[in-house]
């Protein structure tokens, strides 16, 4: 196995300055800087950002959803397994819910927590907290409770929908809870016309949190204004009709649900809601997707990656976003139908460029400004640089987030005034980028260390902040490597770790910092691989050094213990391709070995192929490991030979 270490591209200084505080420019007591564009080039720019398009300003999202329930109100808006509610019977709901979140005092910038597993109480709570005239703090039930506490704690939301089987966070302040399961009888008894309430666009639509580099993770305040440009915006662009079928593919933690949900219920269309075991990138999503004629659907490109590439003749759209697609992805996923890459921080509400890709358009995954939004690349004194050059990419127009919750420095050292429109700001993204000759931009890097990971913003250094919280941490160096072939997608975060000296001989294992870090931080955030070093490399400046640091040994100081049959061969030789590990354990779990969904995915996939019986993801995570997985094996085969299972044959004999 070919390996290497992913160093992000060097940017010649000529060129480009990376931004620091010590490099930038003093306001004071200096020179303007000399403009780096021509008049033609200014003018050229201008033209690539003249993006103004109509949208109603005064106008909600949750008012968009009610205008359809009002004109087609038989038409159905959601379905989720055997149940389905007509546009009518869903506004219905939300509003006698949004009447009941009123009555325990939500108004404009009330925060309201909701805390609900995929279900149409998900749904329902989101639109009732916008109705109420409230903003809605997602909490994804799968995160350690630790992480949730801190959420709520931190943006102090006194009111927490949810059911009546979550665990609920604990927080220091009171908290009123609303099981919408075992509550509903009394806010059923709420009237169902739609209520009002004394907002403005400027107030808060939602406020996320996203991986913070200090060691907690950063709320982001979203407005009314910018969800509604983003409305029509998706729409529009991704050519959204009454008669569409979204899938509600992302975790509502995730800023990427926002477009999904949206764009169906402000166009009159259906969304299409399903557990987390049917959204796994395997048959049953390629089932849901036929069984409902689903016609747009947002992914990241590693899940679609492991999709098979199978006949779906309902399915118009396909958007990507949250890292760049591979031009065979691309290739293979435009023929017949939209694609689109989409580009965005969370900072931006969600999208800042939406750009088709396939079908006469170029295979090439670049940037164009969205529907009311500007792009620009600048040098360290802000001045906007010519095709060609490397700088950061600026985003300004509307949608810009106010700012992030509890951080006035952070929020003034990310949103700065804009150069261009007096009074309005500027989000700094840390992305390199650079203007190609035709107006589009070409990402590069970042500036510092975020990374993006199947689609996930991570800030290693949140991670780094935890780990050196474990007693037997020193230190802790956290990166993104890529030490597969060039062929494979697959970016894992690896952790370097210097323990604290001790008599003990007992040293710490990759599990027991696994389970330290799953009980604070979502699984997707937990490294692949832990290497314990005596101290890290650095370079004579005192900085550390990168190209020293060692390419992950995966061999585990653990008994290796061999396959017993011949199911366990094949599947041991399915795990090594899988994960790119040499030396696995049959008693090895797959998941404390760096695999994910994504890869589970693509290790079913494998198994079918090999052992011709119904298998599927949830297998894998019931028996992660290849003893478990290959009984389970054994006995499906069993049971498919004799289907009264009546036949005593030796399954260690069994030859599949």
């Amino acid at each position: 196995m070919t390996c290497s270490i992913l160093i992000r591209s060097p940017v010649s200084s000529t060129t480009f300055a990376p931004y620091s505080k010590a490099s930038l420019p003093n306001p004071i007591n200096r020179s303007p800087p000399l403009p780096l564009l021509t008049a033609a080039e200014q003018q050229q720019f201008n033209e690539w950002n003249a993006t103004q398009t109509a949208y109603y300003p005064n106008l909600y999202f949750h008012q968009i959803f009610e205008s359809h329930a009002a004109q087609t109100p038989d038409a159905i808006a959601l379905i989720y397994e055997n149940q389905q509610f007509t546009y009518a019977e869903l506004n219905h709901r939300a509003n006698q819910l949004a009447h009941h979140l009123q009555a325990q005092g939500v108004c404009p910038e009330t925060l309201v927590g909701i805390c609900i597993d995929r279900s149409p109480n998900q749904i329902i709570g989101l639109l009732a907290i916008l109705k109420a005239g409230g903003a809605y703090l997602p909490l994804d039930p799968a995160y350690p409770g630790d992480r949730l506490s801190f959420m709520l704690t931190d943006s102090q939301a006194s009111i927490l929908l949810t059911h009546s089987n979550v665990p609920i966070p604990q927080t220091p302040h009171p908290l009123t809870l609303i099981h919408l399961d075992t509550d509903w009888h009394a806010i059923a008894t709420q009237p169902i016309h739609n209520p009002t309430s004394s907002l403005t666009p400027h107030n808060l639509a939602y406020l996320i949190y996203t991986s913070g580099s200090t060691g907690t993770p950063k709320g982001v305040l979203i407005s009314h204004a910018g969800l509604v440009n983003l409305t029509e915006d998706k729409i529009r662009v991704c050519q959204v009709h009454p008669d569409s079928c979204i899938l509600q593919f992302f975790s509502l933690s995730f800023d990427a649900s926002i477009p999904e949900i949206i764009m169906a219920l402000g166009s009159g269309a259906k969304l299409c809601l399903a557990s987390r075991e049917m959204l796994l990138p395997s048959t049953p999503l390629l089932n849901l997707l036929r069984q409902h004629s689903v016609t747009h659907i947002t992914i990241t490109p590693s899940a679609l990656s492991v999709l098979p590439v199978e006949a779906l003749p309902a399915l118009q759209m396909v958007l990507v976003g949250g890292e760049a697609p591979s031009t065979d992805l691309m290739t293979r996923w435009s023929q017949g139908r939209l694609f689109i890459n989409a580009y965005g921080p969370t900072e931006t509400t969600v999208n800042a460029s939406m750009v088709p890709c396939g079908n006469g358009q170029p295979l090439q995954p670049t940037l164009r400004p969205s529907a009311n939004k500007q792009l620009y690349v600048l040098d360290t004194h802000l001045q906007p640089l010519p095709i060609g050059a490397i700088g950061e990419l600026h985003i300004g127009g509307i949608g810009l987030a106010r700012g992030y919750l509890n951080r006035p420095d952070l929020t003034a050292e990310k949103f700065i005034p804009n150069f261009q429109h007096p009074g309005s700001r500027l989000y700094k993204t840390g992305d390199l980028a650079t203007f190609l000759p035709d107006g589009r931009i070409k990402l590069l890097g970042r500036i510092d260390h975020q990374v993006k990971i199947r689609g996930f913003r991570i800030e290693p250094g949140e991670v780094e902040a935890l780990l050196t919280e474990h007693p037997q941490v020193q230190s802790a160096h956290v990166v993104v490597r890529q030490d597969s072939p060039k062929d494979s997608p697959e970016k894992r975060l690896v952790a370097y770790i210097v323990p604290v000296p001790s008599i003990s001989s007992i040293a710490p294992t990759s599990q027991d910092f696994r389970r330290f870090l799953k009980a604070q931080i979502p699984d997707y955030m937990v490294p692949s691989v832990f290497i314990l070093l005596e101290a890290l490399p650095l370079t004579p400046n005192g900085k550390i050094d990168q190209r020293a640091l060692p390419i992950p040994d995966t061999r585990l100081y653990t008994p290796l213990i061999e396959p017993r049959t011949p199911t366990e061969e094949k599947l041991l030789t399915i795990f090594k391709n899988v994960l790119e590990i040499e030396f696995i354990s049959t008693q090895d779990d797959f998941f404390e070995l760096g695999g994910h969904s994504l890869l589970a995915t693509r290790l079913i996939a494998q198994a079918l192929q090999i052992f011709q019986i119904e298998l599927t993801v949830v297998d894998l995570f019931e028996a992660p490991t290849i003893a478990e997985l290959g009984d389970r094996i054994t006995t499906k085969t069993l049971q498919s030979l004799t289907p009264n299972n009546n036949a005593e044959t030796d399954r260690e004999e069994i030859e599949i």
